[in-house]
């Protein structure tokens, strides 16, 4: 027989205490039993940087077909006896992990982008203000030879 236990009961003054305390369930390795591992938030150990979902990728092409694949090869990869939250929340890392790295790609061609159109304007800009100085010193009676 296997049970799960998924419910932890603390008390008030030990949230108090440990605001940022969480319980991570490790992997069962030749047991019956289920380690847990306790964090109480206290470590200075640097976390990854959390998960935002962005809109805008729903609308970009090809983006939910990718979604349902890396869903699918996720899911294929989870023992079919498993609990269905575990292989959810499993699927939900892994899919965590794939849209983050996915997203940090977007972000890292917006910016390319961005900055290629920057140097675009800037260049349009500079030949701008080389035109319009030559022009104001024609109006004003001044010619580039006269220094």
């Amino acid at each position: 027989m296997q049970s799960n236990i998924d419910r932890v009961l603390i008390a008030t003054e030990w949230e108090t205490r440990f605001p940022l305390s969480s319980l991570t369930s490790l992997t069962r390795l030749g047991s019956d039993h289920c380690p847990i591992m306790l964090d109480t938030g206290e470590s200075n150990t640097p976390r990854g940087r959390h998960f935002f979902y962005e809109r805008q990728w729903a609308k970009t092409e090809g983006f939910l077909e990718k979604v349902n694949l890396k869903w699918g090869e996720i899911m294929s990869k989870c023992p079919a006896t498993a609990y269905s939250m575990d292989r959810w929340h499993g699927g939900m890392c892994g899919l965590r992990q794939y849209l983050k790295g996915w997203g940090n790609n977007i972000r890292g061609e917006y910016k390319r982008e961005r900055k290629i159109i920057l140097e675009k304007i800037k260049k349009i800009d500079s030949r701008g203000q080389g035109v319009m100085v030559t022009q104001l010193m024609v109006k004003r009676g001044h010619s580039r030879s006269k220094k």
